[in-house]
């Protein structure tokens, strides 16, 4: 189904749309998704970046993009983004939050703080798999639930644990 206010893709059971806030009552078209929803076109890569790479290799990339301690670069979720995309609050510390990117990337952290970064994906059970780039936490996996900006995560790696996010634009 798509948002008739902004045509963003929404899943089963949505009550809002994620990415306008549009109550969902009589404000959905069905419509036949494709199995990889198309992108609204990204920025092209800067030639500081791509000198980079090719000066120092593919190897050293990732530390070249992420530096220590900070967070990812936040870039606001598009429609047809998976819906994890962007920014989260953590509902008891506003202080904390996740940042999911579109291109697989994320941190976790506060500002100022132990800033976690990973590269993010939906496994085959359909849990979001979050792998450390450098190697700070073993890979955890998260049952994840989406409801009117409101991000829901359940360990499935270790200690059962619940938190609750907000989404912040």
């Amino acid at each position: 189904m798509r948002c008739s206010n902004c045509t963003a893709l929404l899943q089963e059971g949505d009550r809002c749309c994620k990415f306008c806030g549009t109550e969902l009552a009589a404000s959905t078209t069905q419509v036949t998704t494709p199995s990889k929803p198309s992108r609204a076109p990204r920025k092209k890569i800067g030639i500081s970046i791509v000198l980079a790479v090719i000066a120092l290799g593919v190897g050293a990339m990732i530390p070249f993009l992420f530096a220590s301690g900070e967070h990812v670069e936040y870039i606001p979720a598009q429609p047809g983004d998976h819906p994890l995309v962007g920014r989260w609050e953590w509902t008891e510390n506003t202080d904390w939050h996740y940042i999911f990117r579109a291109d697989g990337y994320a941190s976790r952290g506060t500002r100022g703080g132990q800033i976690d970064q990973f590269r993010w994906e939906i496994d085959d059970d359909g849990y979001v798999a979050m792998t450390s780039i450098d190697e700070s936490f073993a890979q955890q996996r998260w049952a994840f639930t989406i409801n009117c900006d409101r991000l829901r995560l359940d360990s499935r790696t270790g200690n059962p644990r619940t938190y609750h996010y907000n989404r912040r634009r």
